[in-house]
């Protein structure tokens, strides 16, 4: 992700999970993070992604029976960017020229 991404991370928040923790840090000790890159953990991040996800997944249900993976792929992601515009979290304003 962070090779296509462009650039590095200026914080990457994690769950307790203590091998994401040592694999940050290993990537920090080979340089392929910045070490200015702050690593924080949240104990409830899962519910913080369950509950953001429960809006798409009553949005879906009715939707449910999907013929073709790649119809089913282009409806998924579509709901998905209406959730995050709805969140504010896609700003459209940027994407204009």
């Amino acid at each position: 992700m962070i090779r296509y991404q462009g650039h590095a991370p200026h914080t990457i928040t994690l769950d307790g999970y203590p091998a994401a923790h040592r694999a940050v840090l290993e990537m920090q000790n080979t340089d392929m993070l910045p070490k200015s890159t702050k690593l924080r953990s949240s104990k409830y991040l899962n519910n913080l992604v369950e509950q953001d996800y429960r809006g798409i997944k009553s949005r879906i249900r009715p939707m449910l029976s999907f013929k073709r993976f790649n119809s089913a792929a282009t409806i998924l992601a579509g709901v998905e960017l209406l959730h995050c515009i709805r969140k504010g979290r896609f700003a459209l304003s940027r994407s204009q020229v």
